[in-house]
């Protein structure tokens, strides 16, 4: 048997078919920020051209200062990146962070990640995935890890007892990219799904999938209708 750890975060599915728009719903119009008010922090972007501060590095800080709101406690900021900024850099970094997090808790959405129940930031998960082989009875295993952003159960607002309810789970993967291309983690977000059936036992209906763009206060949820992807086939086939 083969068993390989197969690593789905940062995202490796980045497939750029049209049709893949089909899965999800968003109307531009509903944009509630100005792209224009992140300028300075794409001019702190634009003089690292050795890279030692880029986008994804914010996307960290950003993550950090979410969780640290959720969980009620100091963002712990990662001190080697900071340390290739001026004080004026750190300055827009911080506060481009700040402004971010608030756009998203004071979204729908986020007022729902407030007050839930149960909820869960920079999740990890291990997955076992398994095929079997076509030629023969022998079934391939590899082991998918990957980190969910945000988790949490929505809170249940009618009368009903919580044995008797409807548990539903959002889950939630923060982009703070300038461009909206929500079929390039498509399938990462899929993935998270699999990976929450399995580990709160509930049904993959029970379960909503967003992508929530921070820089736009853009949350686009991804619609059920992917019937007919394979993720065994999907990893066993992209997989190096």
């Amino acid at each position: 048997h083969e068993e390989k750890n197969y690593y789905v975060y940062p995202s490796s599915f980045e497939q750029e078919e049209k049709e893949n728009n089909a899965l999800f719903s968003y109307n531009t119009a509903l944009l509630r920020k100005s792209e224009s008010q992140y300028t300075e922090l794409d001019a702190v972007f634009a003089s690292f051209t050795n890279k030692q501060f880029a986008p994804e590095d914010f996307g960290t800080i950003v993550h950090a200062y979410l969780e640290a709101h959720l969980k009620k406690s100091e963002p712990r900021l990662p001190k080697n990146t900071l340390a290739f900024l001026s004080p004026k850099q750190e300055s827009i970094v911080k506060e481009s962070a700040e402004k971010m997090m608030h756009g998203f808790l004071e979204s729908s959405l986020g007022k729902k990640a407030i007050e839930s129940p149960w909820v869960k930031s920079e999740l990890s998960y291990a997955q076992v995935i398994e095929r079997k082989e076509k030629t023969n009875t022998d079934t391939e295993h590899k082991i998918v890890r990957g980190s969910i952003d945000l988790v949490f159960e929505e809170k249940n607002t009618k009368e009903e007892s919580p044995s008797k309810s409807k548990k539903i789970f959002h889950v939630v993967d923060f982009k703070t990219d300038a461009s909206i291309k929500p079929e390039q983690h498509y399938t990462q977000l899929l993935f998270y799904k699999k990976a929450l059936v399995a580990l709160k036992q509930v049904p993959e209906e029970n379960i909503v999938l967003h992508l929530y763009y921070l820089r736009q206060d853009l949350d686009i949820e991804l619609e059920g209708n992917f019937q007919n992807l394979s993720f065994e086939d999907f990893v066993f086939e992209n997989a190096d």
